[in-house]
């Protein structure tokens, strides 16, 4: 494997003089070409400068085999890595072409993303009487049905000002990605949590002597509450309640999404209440749904029940 090992030397020496790559990539590189100049060397191969198209559909394939371990995303950083090495060779002259150019690369699989049944949901929500809560309940009481009677982004939710909330007209403006503006509802769940939480907000900003605050949910010190701290509040109320699985914030937006979906089936709102800008990123929570209706009908229809023995 002389012939890999130089040609893989002189590649790593030119990305570091040339590039500036840090050296988790170049040591990432070298770790590719070297399975890669394994691969190539069980088919009798000597250099990459031997290699022939076939000879690298052929390495995608045994990348991407049942029992290599290699998952998709790791097939695709693998063959990113030998064109960078033939992107190299082509410009010094050592080849006229790279043998990988149209090779098809397999595709990353969707994360179906985490979500919580309505139930589950109107547990994790279960304050109970809100004159029992003390102030660090009832404010994260109001930010978390805010959360998901709206379906916001962790920011969106940090971000919110006071003026953003129109309690009356059950609307929330949100700056979203791109800093793009939607406005979305808010249910009357929230609309109470919220008039429940805001003469604490009062109250604290007054204590601590900051009456120009914006924020809309703010910490005990008056200030606004950050990402970390909402993400710390919502994994402490996930575990008092119960909760048989770590519930991240996302979780709830992810829900918002799937629920509303489950009940009107109408993806081009619940694209626009998230604020996605594509169809097709708002389209995975087709799959979520699809696996919960098949749950049901697993479960409902007569003919879909196992019957014992099914298995044998």
């Amino acid at each position: 494997m002389s012939g890999f090992q130089e040609e893989t030397d002189a590649f790593l020496r030119q990305l570091r003089a040339g590039n500036g790559r840090s050296g988790v990539t170049v040591a990432d590189y070298r770790e590719s070409l070297s399975i890669a100049a394994e691969l190539f060397s069980s088919m009798g191969l000597s250099s990459f400068l031997a290699v022939r198209p076939d000879d690298a559909r052929l390495l995608v394939l045994k990348l991407g085999s049942s029992g290599s371990g290699h998952a998709a995303a790791t097939v695709r950083s693998r063959v990113s890595a030998l064109r960078s090495f033939y992107s190299f060779a082509v410009g010094k002259g050592l080849i006229a072409s790279d043998p990988t150019d149209g090779i098809r690369l397999p595709r990353i699989p969707k994360r179906i993303p985490h979500t919580l049944t309505p139930d589950e949901m109107n547990s994790l929500l279960d304050y109970g009487d809100p004159e029992d809560l003390n102030p660090a309940d009832l404010r994260d009481r109001a930010a978390f049905e805010l959360f998901y009677s709206s379906g916001l982004r962790l920011s969106e939710l940090a971000g919110l000002s006071l003026s953003d909330i129109d309690l009356r007209g059950l609307s929330v403006r949100v700056i979203g990605k791109g800093n793009k503006e939607r406005i979305v509802p808010v249910t009357k769940t929230a609309r109470e949590a919220i008039e429940d939480y805001l003469p604490l907000r009062e109250k604290i900003l007054a204590e601590r002597g900051c009456p120009e605050e914006t924020a809309l949910f703010v910490s005990r010190l008056g200030r606004r509450i950050s990402t970390r701290e909402i993400e710390k509040r919502l994994r402490l109320l996930a575990e008092r309640q119960g909760m048989d699985h770590p519930v991240h914030p996302h979780m709830l937006r992810h829900s918002f999404a799937t629920h509303l979906l489950q009940s009107s089936g109408n993806i081009r709102a619940v694209q626009e209440l998230l604020g996605h800008e594509n169809l097709s990123t708002t389209q995975i929570y087709t799959d979520t749904d699809l696996s919960y209706l098949m749950r049901v009908y697993d479960s409902a229809h007569p003919h879909a029940k196992r019957k014992p023995g099914d298995d044998a």
